[in-house]
């Protein structure tokens, strides 16, 4: 099965922002979370949805702002990689320091929280599409 061009380049990227909203993401948001929060599944998810292309951009930000107008993409490569580990570090040694909430705290999702996830989903499957066709036009 053959795709256009823009679809196949927007496959291409769907790793990258896997690892932006999940992989950096979630240790971030269970390091600003409380640890009894941690079985929250919507809270963990937004808070992960907001951190890691916030932390992200503003990486971004700064080394955009350094001397030297082209700096090699390696440096937002390997900042992004140090962010990632650094946080996944940080966030097993909360999870080691503090106890674990007993299982009666985890909390399943409530239908609004499943609606809103249901929303934000879609909206970010729409913007996925509506970013990588437009340019192509």
């Amino acid at each position: 099965m053959m795709f256009p061009d823009w679809l196949t380049t927007t496959f291409v990227t769907i790793p990258a922002f896997l690892w932006v909203y999940l992989l950096l993401g979630v240790p971030l948001a269970l390091l600003l979370i409380p640890r009894e929060d941690w079985g929250r599944r919507a809270l963990v998810l937004m808070t992960a949805f907001v951190l890691g292309p916030s932390l992200l951009t503003a990486w971004m930000l700064l080394l955009g702002r350094l001397p030297g107008a082209l700096l090699p993409r390696s440096n937002t490569f390997t900042g992004l990689m140090m962010f990632t580990v650094g946080a996944w570090l940080l966030a097993g040694a909360k999870a080691d320091r503090t106890p674990s909430p007993p299982r009666t705290l985890r909390h399943p999702l409530t239908p609004g929280e499943t609606i809103l996830l249901s929303v934000i989903f879609l909206a970010v499957v729409v913007r996925f599409v509506v970013i990588a066709y437009w340019p192509f036009t």
